[in-house]
């Protein structure tokens, strides 16, 4: 059983085709294995596997994982469990239950010396603090998180933790420091050879392009991307490239209209941004994603309003304000009543009227709430820088350190070769005054013979 597990392990960065092979076998290994370590590593595998195609799969095959390592009493089985568990909640948008148990990960795999699961735990309690907005916990659980993959020489999970730092910035508005994040993310990745560390870095870099205005650059990296994601079946980073394309064609169409280009010409970018928000809207539904669903029927009503499809537009934000409305997502649904009240404003003043004011008591409320957290986000601004300058240096000090160390060897090597020198010239003398002394000895003792 061992053997076969190991040979199936061999295959970590194998392709889309060969995953799925692996992903068959590991499935038909578990059906006949023993209760025992080795079953809860094959769940366990199994269920990081499948996380982005069956996430409801990945969560159940984690719990039978930490239930069989309980009954084994085997602590390094119930450290990983918990971080896959943890980070599966993240994926179906239960961010209370994700921290929860992040940060119990944090906490048993410590006690254990489990550094790789704590490093683990500690990027996903940094990826669910940067989906909420609180980027200067976000840093610091990286920053946490990089010390120990250091270490450890855990490259894989550096190049991740570097790439978040890029978004972290790109997020607040550094675009330069979030491309040079992402840039030695990507080349971390290439000389590891990780398609999907790759594909994640290309998107990230993409959408720095995007930002920028460039979006023909930002566009051919989205595509480079998207094709490395679907040779791995990655279905969640499939989904995310499909509506960064969409916005992309709908700014460009939208960048022509303004500019008084023709209808034929733009309409060509806003029918190509419905149809990339449609495949985008399927797949988050298969991935059970609401938000990204609420994202794309807007993204789609959007499209449809420029190409003047109003009635069918109309309802498509109807339908992304219904599942807004379920999943409380009220910024957006503050947004869909803004577009609403402006579709409506012509035909129907009235229930313009009745949106519009939606949209002001979302507004005010959200505003309201903005202004409490005002004074905390200027300290998290301080902290950020700090904590970053905190890293910067320490980075510089051990950069010193190698230095220094590298010469102190030198000296020590330089010092040893002059002795070992000394010694060698001490003892060719001493070996040469030895023969003197004899020669001289020899003659002496010749010389008295003669006589």
């Amino acid at each position: 059983m061992k053997r076969i597990l190991n040979i199936l392990f061999l295959f970590l960065f194998l392709g889309g085709s060969a995953q799925n092979r692996i992903i068959d076998s590991l499935q038909a290994v578990l059906k006949t294995a023993k209760e025992d370590t080795t079953k809860v590593k094959i769940l366990n595998n199994l269920s990081w596997r499948l996380r982005n195609k069956k996430i409801d799969t990945s969560l159940i095959l984690s719990s039978e994982a930490i239930t069989l390592s309980k009954k084994l009493q085997w602590k390094k089985g119930i450290g990983v469990s918990l971080a896959q568990i943890g980070i599966f909640y993240r994926y179906i948008g239960n961010y209370d239950s994700s921290e929860i148990i992040l940060l119990r990960g944090v906490k048993f795999n410590r006690e254990i010396n489990n550094k790789t699961a704590v490093s683990s735990c500690l990027g996903g309690l940094a990826n669910l603090n940067m989906d909420q907005g609180n980027y200067t916990e976000a840093l610091s659980y990286n920053l946490e998180g990089i010390k120990i993959d250091e270490e450890i020489g855990n490259k894989a999970s550096l190049a991740t933790k570097l790439g978040n730092i890029g978004i972290i910035y790109k997020e607040t508005k550094n675009v330069t420091e979030a491309y040079n994040y992402f840039l030695r993310a990507l080349k971390i990745n290439k000389e590891l050879n990780e398609t999907k560390g790759i594909g994640l870095n290309l998107v990230n870099i993409g959408n720095v392009f995007k930002t920028r205005g460039n979006y023909d650059t930002a566009l051919i990296y989205y595509n480079e991307s998207y094709k490395l994601h679907e040779k791995i079946g990655d279905k969640t980073g499939i989904a995310q490239i499909l509506g960064n394309i969409a916005i992309v064609y709908y700014l460009i169409g939208d960048s022509l209209m303004i500019s008084g280009k023709s209808a034929s010409l733009y309409n060509i970018y806003f029918t190509k941004a419905v149809e990339h928000s449609r495949m985008y809207f399927e797949m988050s539904k298969e991935l059970h994603n609401e938000k990204m669903m609420v994202v794309a029927k807007m993204n789609i009503a959007s499209a449809l309003i420029k190409l003047g499809k109003f009635k069918e537009g109309e309802q498509t934000f109807i339908d992304a304000l219904t599942f807004a409305k379920k999943a409380g997502f009220i910024n957006n649904e503050m947004e869909i009543h803004r577009n609403l009240s402006e579709i409506y404003i012509k035909k129907n003043p009235k229930l313009a009227l009745e949106h519009y004011k939606s949209f002001i008591i979302f507004r005010d409320s959200i505003f309201n709430e903005e202004n409490t957290k005002k004074t905390t986000r200027l300290e998290m601004n301080y902290e950020f820088d700090k904590k970053e300058a905190a890293a910067k240096l320490e980075r510089e000090k051990k950069e010193a350190l190698t230095i220094a160390e590298s010469k102190k060897q030198k000296v020590i090597i330089w010092s040893v070769c002059g002795i070992l020198f000394l010694v060698i010239c001490f003892s060719l003398f001493a070996y040469k005054n030895f023969l003197q002394k004899k020669e001289n000895k020899y003659c002496h003792i010749k010389t008295k013979r003669n006589y």
